[in-house]
């Protein structure tokens, strides 16, 4: 999911963000933060970790490593629809890579305590609208978080790892093939029982949605073997199928209501409740087929700014929320007693070089380019923002397959800078900056730091998202500052839609680079598949294609007698399943 997101000009704004149609990935113009799918929770994990080969079997499969984007609401709706209709950009799906398969925690029992009911689970979110679900495009990590709560699809995630859900195993006869054995007896909220008929029919009609067209966009055919049996075969090898079936819900296509009341999860939207942008409630769908949930209802509250969100925490009005990681709300949190868990998002925040404005930009000048990473303060930049963050060293995060510790970016030297345009051109250089003016904090600091460094910055501000949106498709700019992040668990998706024959915006076409990309999307080899990443990663920073500036942490935070399973992570939030939450008693 591509989402362009501004940067709030206060921590009490809320951040408008866009989201467009790439598979798992989002593209932000000014950043909150920086992810962004999809979720670094995995700091600690290495190449040299995952270097054992294996099939793409079920029993050794991909798994879902992301680090969550967070997004803001209000100021943000509309922006988000806009771009979700208008960046309709193809760049293949997020990633993955392979683990030993791990088993769910059921409920356990340790130390004398049990787990016991919850009554009602309130999330609360400055991230709105509350009442945008699948099959609606997916437009903020409320959304991401509720339409998972109700629609499954045939590859599920535990423990951060992909594991079957509504499929028991598969298996590749060929790598454009798939053969799928389904669960029995799973039902629908419908009451009616899943089919092969159904997954097909289900898959079918994803291919007709604007948004979750993404998940099954290199989907050839689709073959009903018998009623719990489907082959797939695809277009091409696609390393990335299962991180896009995971998102594929698999939905009852017959039924006459399609809000939230024809999936399989296990919760179905609580009509007795008055429903709107501000407030969504969901109800137990007991009929589940993993169990009876232990929270038997849920709500999601949308507040207008994250001291309001940590307010009504603190006055018991929510139980969970996540928010921008700052050393005020984690000291009032943790001292009112809620554990706490922090994650970053997929992604980061920099800047894009439109090089393919005209065959003599200065921008295809690589020491042009090369003065401009020298110019760049990330610190200064970190500094003067309102929000806390940290300085980024490269486009792909930790948290995400293709990083490498390795790889640097120059650092600030305003001297060095100066001298290196001044020999480059010393008749000087002017570029254009376009950015969303009131929302986009970053900019003016940035076109600072160039002014110091000797260019011209012509400032090219939108107060109109359809504008600004068709400015950076048409490639009508020469600067501009934003972030991709995953929602599924790869780097791929984020390397293609910044930079690119197959970027979101025009940057520039390299066919070398395109290349390291496309032999990623049909390499099932993990170690070679993570190397042609890191590859990629390499390319832009020595080649100052793309310059990175800061990302930003997140912190989820809930009462500490509350029991969190960490099974998926979207992008936009860390990652729960309602259903598996319980509550913490002495027994």
């Amino acid at each position: 999911m591509d989402e362009l997101k501004p940067t709030q000009d206060d921590q009490s704004e809320n951040i408008p963000e866009v989201t467009s149609e790439s598979t798992s990935t989002k593209i932000n113009v000014s950043e909150a933060s920086d992810a962004t799918t999809p979720y670094s929770r995995v700091e600690d994990l290495k190449t040299e970790d995952l270097t054992e080969s294996s099939n793409l079997n079920s029993s050794n499969q991909p798994a879902p490593v992301v680090a969550a984007q967070k997004k803001k609401s209000k100021a943000g709706k509309i922006l988000k629809v806009l771009i979700v209709l208008l960046l309709m950009a193809g760049i293949a799906g997020a990633g993955w890579y392979f683990w030993t398969q791990s088993q769910p925690i059921e409920n356990a029992q340790l130390n004398n305590e049990v787990i016991v009911d919850i009554e009602n689970f309130r999330f609360g979110s400055v991230e709105g609208p509350a009442n945008s679900y699948f099959p609606e495009p997916y437009s903020s990590g409320v959304s991401f978080s509720q339409s998972r709560q109700m629609y499954e699809g045939l590859v599920g995630s535990t423990n951060r790892k992909f594991t079957p859900l509504l499929a028991t195993s598969w298996t590749n006869p060929d790598e454009k093939t798939w053969i799928f054995k389904l669960k029995p007896d799973v039902k629908f909220h419908t009451g009616k029982v899943m089919t092969a008929e159904d997954v097909k029919s289900s898959l079918d009609s994803l291919k007709d949605m604007e948004f979750w067209s993404l998940f099954v966009d290199t989907i050839e055919s689709i073959e009903v073997v018998s009623d719990n049996e489907v082959k797939i075969v695809t277009t091409e090898p696609d390393a990335l199928l299962l991180n896009k079936l995971s998102l594929a819900f698999i939905h009852d296509t017959s039924a006459t209501d399609t809000a939230a009341s024809n999936g399989t999860g296990a919760y179905q939207i609580d009509t007795s409740k008055e429903n709107n942008e501000e407030y969504l409630a969901l109800k137990t769908f007991d009929d589940y087929h993993a169990g009876r949930p232990k929270v038997r209802y849920t709500e999601y509250k949308i507040y207008q700014s994250e001291e309001e969100v940590v307010t009504a925490l603190k006055n018991n009005e929510i139980d969970y929320a996540e928010i921008i990681d700052t050393p005020k709300f984690n000291e009032e949190l943790t001292s009112a007693g809620f554990t706490s868990e922090k994650f970053d998002a997929p992604g980061v925040f920099g800047l894009y070089l439109n090089m393919k404005r005209s065959e003599d930009s200065p921008l295809n000048d690589p020491e042009v380019r090369k003065a401009i990473a020298l110019a760049v303060n990330r610190n200064g930049l970190v500094e003067e923002l309102p929000n806390e963050g940290v300085p980024a060293t490269q486009v792909v995060p930790e948290s995400l397959p293709g990083h490498d510790a390795s790889i640097k970016y120059p650092d600030h030297n305003l001297e060095l800078a100066k001298s290196t345009l001044l020999a480059a051109r010393p008749e000087g250089v002017t570029l254009e900056y376009a950015y969303f003016e009131g929302v986009q904090a970053d900019a003016p600091i940035i076109m600072q730091q160039l002014r110091d460094a000797g260019f011209t910055i012509v400032e090219k501000p939108e107060t109109d998202p359809t504008v600004l949106v068709k400015k950076l498709q048409d490639g009508d700019m020469d600067l501009f500052s934003g972030s991709y992040s995953s929602d599924i668990s790869d780097s791929r998706d984020v390397l293609g839609a910044i930079f690119g024959s197959n970027s979101s915006f025009a940057t520039l076409d390299d066919e070398k680079y395109d290349k390291i990309l496309l032999d990623s999307d049909t390499e099932f080899d993990p170690t070679k598949r993570i190397a042609l990443l890191q590859s990629a990663n390499k390319y832009l920073a020595d080649n100052l294609y793309w310059i990175p500036l800061r990302k930003t942490l997140y912190t989820a935070y809930y009462p500490s007698d509350v029991t969190l399973l960490i099974d998926y992570e979207g992008g936009a939030n860390l990652g729960i399943y309602h259903w598996k939450l319980g509550r913490k008693v002495q027994e």
